[in-house]
This record gives structure tokens, sequence and C-alpha cells, in this order.
């Protein structure tokens, strides 16, 4: 009794002190880490927000880090802000071409972000911005941009004027918005309420 009493303590001890691998072939996990992840065919995939969602992680702990989607880089919470894996603060959304149309500003090229599912295939709440390519041809989205069903636009929220999948500073038009750029462009309000 006495030595099974002695092995526990020892397996018990063990664990307390055990290192993680996660591979897809066998081996231990180098004696630095306390977890190591090994693979020569696939990545290291973390949670992915927009900067919205990251600035509504309450008391996020130092060293938290995520992908910020519509930032396009890996963040890692430092003690007190947000700041790129380098150790900058976070950066500016890449500059997007716009033009000012009468006191509104529209952007000049349709949006291509998210991940390219085949047009057979719903897109879902599953936390990935999925996109559509014509004809199934990513070479059709680098020139037309991305295609997208209108749940997976909003990113599942119903309030009009949301930013969706839009980049940081914009947001999806109201029909208020489309009006308003209609009657600028000359069309007359009996032709604008009729569409």
């Amino acid at each position: 009794m006495k030595h099974i009493l002695i092995l526990i303590m020892f397996f018990s001890i063990y664990s307390l002190n055990a290192q993680v691998l996660i591979s897809n072939t066998t081996g231990v996990p180098d004696s630095s880490a306390m977890l190591e992840v090994k693979s020569t065919d696939k990545g290291l995939l973390p949670p992915r927000m927009t900067a919205s969602q990251r600035d509504a992680i309450v008391n996020p702990e130092p060293g938290l880090m995520l992908y910020c989607i519509d930032c396009f880089e890996m963040q890692m919470f430092n003690d007190t802000a947000w700041t790129n894996m380098i150790g900058l603060p976070p950066s500016q959304p890449i500059p997007i071409p716009t033009v000012t149309i009468g006191n509104q500003v529209w952007m000049t090229e349709n949006l291509d972000v998210g991940t390219m599912i085949t047009g057979v295939t719903d897109m879902t709440d599953n936390g990935i911005l999925e996109k559509y390519c014509y004809d199934d041809d990513p070479a059709n989205c680098a020139i037309y941009g991305g295609l997208y069903q209108w749940d997976e636009m909003m990113q599942y929220v119903n309030t009009g004027g949301v930013q969706g999948i839009c980049p940081v500073g914009f947001h999806l038009p109201t029909d208020i918005e489309w009006q308003t750029l209609e009657l600028h462009l000359g069309m007359s309000q009996s032709q604008v309420q009729a569409t």
C-alpha cells in the first residue's frame, strides 16, 4: 500500500509539471516550452474578431492575443492597450480609395474581404467572414470584389447603418443614404421613392 501511495504521489507531482505537445507526429515538447505546437502543414489559428468586438472584451489580461480582421494584423494586449505583435500601436485600417459625392463619402472599390467558399455553400454565423467569388474563381474576387449574402454582410446584426463587413470608419449604407446619393445624382424625389 505504501508503494502505491508513493507511486500516486510521483505521478501527481509529475502531472503538475507536465508539458504539452500538440502534433500530428510523435515526440516530446521542447524543454523550454510549456506548450508546443508542431506541424509542417498547418498553422495555429487564434481567435478572429473586429476591432469593436476586441474593444468589447472586459478587462483583457496582459498577453491576450487575437487577430483583428478589420486591422489585418495579430494583436496583443500589453497591460494598458492593444498593440500589434511587434509592439506598435494597432495599425490604422488599410487606406481605402474614396470619392465625395455631395456631402457623402463613398468607397470607389468593391470589398474583397473574407475567406472564399463555394457558391453551393450557405454562409453561416460561424465567426469566419466568408465570401463568394463569381464562378468560384478567386481571380474574379480580385477584379470585381467579393459577393456576400445579406446576413453575412451585416455580420448578423439587424440594425441599419452598421459597420458589418466594412473597414473601420465605414458602414453599410442605409436606404436613406442611398436615396440621398440618388437625389444628388439627379433622380427626382418620385423616382427615388419608387425604387
